[in-house]
């Protein structure tokens, strides 16, 4: 589960990048769309960096076999909600994109 996790990581830096790349340029911001998706890009890459500090924290408290402490729980839940809540960001951004094309 760990290594198709990083897999997937290691497949959408590259990915996240050149779609940031190519949206932060003026021409394919000239509309609405434009502006979401360079939203879109910035979100998942912020998404990406929350999902591996999660990773991390996982394979730490494996690692470890430490006890629950109110730190490793509050960061639990709190890096949870954070990368549900982007997620969710997400979704709402590609339904106002594909709003935005059918108008």
């Amino acid at each position: 589960l760990l290594f198709c996790s990083l897999l997937g990581f290691l497949l959408a830096i590259p990915n996240n990048l050149f779609s940031f790349v190519t949206f932060r340029r003026r021409p394919c911001r000239r509309n609405g769309i434009g502006h979401y998706l360079l939203c879109l890009s910035i979100i998942n890459q912020i998404n990406l960096g929350l999902f591996v500090a999660r990773l991390i924290h996982i394979i730490l408290n494996i690692a470890t076999n430490s006890s629950a402490s109110i730190i490793d729980d509050i960061l639990c839940k709190l890096l949870s909600y954070l990368l549900l809540s982007t997620s969710r960001l997400v979704f709402w951004l590609s339904s106002l994109v594909a709003i935005e094309r059918l108008y």
